[in-house]
Formats: C-alpha cells, sequence, structure tokens
C-alpha cells in the first residue's frame, strides 16, 4: 500500500466479542503504541511498513520449510486435480 492511499496507516485488530468495551479500547491504545516498534524497513521489506517485522520473520520460516517452491508448486497442482 501506497502512503498516499486510501486505507494507508489502517491496521484491523480484532479481540473477543464479550470482553467490556472498556478493555477493548485499552487493548486498542496498547496495540496503537506497540504495534509501530514492529513495522518493517522499506529497503528491507517492499511491503514495509505494514508488513510487521515478525510476520516477515514467520514467512521466511515458513519458506524455509516448504522447500523448493517449484516442487511444491507441482505437487499442489496435482493434488488438486485429484
Amino acid at each position: 500500500m501506497h502512503p498516499g492511499a486510501p486505507w494507508a496507516g489502517v491496521v484491523r485488530l480484532e479481540c473477543a466479542a464479550d470482553i467490556p468495551a472498556a478493555a477493548a479500547i485499552e487493548l486498542a491504545n496498547l496495540s496503537q503504541a506497540l504495534l509501530p516498534r514492529y513495522a518493517s524497513i522499506e529497503y528491507k521489506d517492499t511491503r514495509a511498513p505494514q508488513n510487521l517485522v515478525p510476520v516477515a520473520g514467520l514467512e521466511r520460516e515458513l519458506r524455509r520449510h516448504l522447500g523448493n517452491p517449484v516442487l511444491l508448486g507441482r505437487a499442489l497442482r496435482v493434488a488438486s486435480a485429484s
């Protein structure tokens, strides 16, 4: 998302529906204070700052465990055709 995009800077956060409104507001305020610390840097991630550093790390780790992307793609196509 580009800085001038209409939804730039908007984050969707969820909490349990049965918590009191005051607790939900407290969580929202806490999230507002903490999330910017985890924003990625543009030269490290083309999706910065939207893609958070822990998320990027998880994606890298999952890709490493999935193996060769060409073989994985072929296996997924074969499995979906069955």
